[in-house]
């Protein structure tokens, strides 16, 4: 049967990277016929639309590492909010002086740092383990869902720093929320991945 899949920044591309949440395989890019392009959450990243002939992805050390290859990017989402967060409460001034002396503000970059921290070391724990040539689909399980919340929450929380500001396009509080959701989605999804960490 065929199903309908998104291609993600596919222009000129030969071969693309097919993931779902049991498998991933690189498949000829001429297989998947014509792509129709779509407005996608995240404008930074061009969507196309196309009939994928379905290929029975099974899961293997290869789609656990493009998993942890998008926990990764989802840890830098998780890192750089709380970055722009404490530039921004740094600068921003209420009430005489600037808004990072509240402890209200403290607090929420302090969770933020500590969100952030905990999918770094996941992520980075689960690396070391592909480098020593083991496959611990748990550990790649845990690296996802840490970074997963991190980034969403962060750029949630980043969003809430920067008041009302953040959620107008002037601000690129925005962009943070928008790319933590594509990724968080992306060949995978958290009810697997507890199935995979419980599992």
């Amino acid at each position: 049967d065929d199903v309908s899949a998104h291609l993600l920044d596919a222009a000129g591309a030969e071969q693309v990277l097919v993931i779902d949440a049991e498998g991933a395989a690189l498949v000829a890019r001429d297989t998947l016929g014509p792509a129709e392009p779509v407005e996608g959450l995240d404008e930074a990243v061009a969507f196309a639309r196309v009939l994928a002939l379905s290929t029975g992805l099974s899961r293997s050390s290869a789609a656990d590492r493009v998993s942890l290859m998008v926990s990764m990017w989802l840890t830098g989402v998780a890192l750089a909010a709380p970055d722009m967060a404490v530039d921004y409460a740094k600068m921003r001034e209420q009430f005489g002086q600037a808004i990072g002396a509240f402890q209200a503000i403290k607090h929420q970059c302090a969770d933020m740092a500590t969100k952030a921290a905990a999918a770094e070391a996941q992520v980075l724990h689960t690396a070391v383990i592909f480098e020593n040539g083991q496959n611990d689909t748990a550990e790649v399980a845990a690296a996802r869902i840490l970074a997963t919340d991190a980034a969403l929450a962060n750029a949630r929380a980043n969003i809430q720093i920067h008041g009302g500001m953040g959620f107008t396009a002037e601000c690129d509080a925005h962009l943070f929320l928008k790319r933590a959701h594509l990724l968080a989605v992306l060949g995978s999804n958290k009810a697997a991945e507890r199935r995979r960490l419980l599992g």
